[in-house]
């Protein structure tokens, strides 16, 4: 990170990094970078929000479209099907569809499509470890979005330190002095000097 930091610096160019949510473990290591980087969060569409379900649908049929095979395949009525298998992410869809496009022209399409797709699906058991990841991460990023609770609470964090700074000054500062009394000498600590070499002065006569 601190060389990445360093090359754009110097190259006076703006980096793009893109991956899963791993990359916010990235920021939280530099704190330099963190201040010089804009997080944009590309979530995954989620079926119970409508215009969410509603966008899938439409790049599912796109998809389904550009697909280069003899006959267009139904992906549609498999919808619930292919949401669960690629978790709403677009990315994984097009990996999905991909493997499972190769499948069926190295099989000459002897299948309907649904039934390669079957095949090059990822396990459940995978797929469950990779919704997990993505839960937490939608944590982390929910977390951040609570810009108002955040800045709350670092407020009275900061105000926390300052109080207790001003309230030891002002302990300092109100902290009784001591004074003695007329014609009494303060205790100090007297120079202690050689004694065989004493002041002429201080020789009676």
């Amino acid at each position: 990170m601190d060389t990445i930091k360093s090359l754009a610096s110097i190259s006076k160019t703006r980096f793009v990094l893109l991956g899963t949510y791993d990359v916010l473990n990235l920021l939280s290591k530099n704190a330099q970078l963190d201040r010089r980087t804009t997080l944009v969060h590309l979530p995954r569409y989620r079926s119970e929000m409508q215009n969410d379900h509603a966008s899938y649908l439409e790049i599912l049929i796109t998809f389904q479209k550009h697909l280069p095979l003899r006959n267009e395949p139904d992906l549609i009525t498999e919808a619930d099907y292919m949401y669960t298998g690629s978790l709403g992410c677009i990315g994984m869809l097009k990996t999905w569809l991909s493997r499972a496009l190769y499948e069926a022209l190295k099989d000459n399409e002897r299948q309907p499509f649904i039934a390669y797709c079957r095949k090059a699906q990822v396990s459940s058991e995978r797929l469950t470890t990779r919704f997990r990841e993505i839960l937490e991460g939608e944590r982390r990023m929910d977390e951040d979005a609570d810009e108002e609770n955040n800045y709350a609470h670092l407020q009275s964090l900061l105000n926390s330190g300052s109080a207790s700074e001003r309230t030891r000054k002002a302990s300092s500062e109100t902290k009784p002095r001591t004074r003695s009394q007329p014609g009494k000498r303060n205790p100090v600590r007297d120079p202690i000097g050689d004694r065989t070499r004493l002041d002429e002065s201080a020789i009676l006569p």
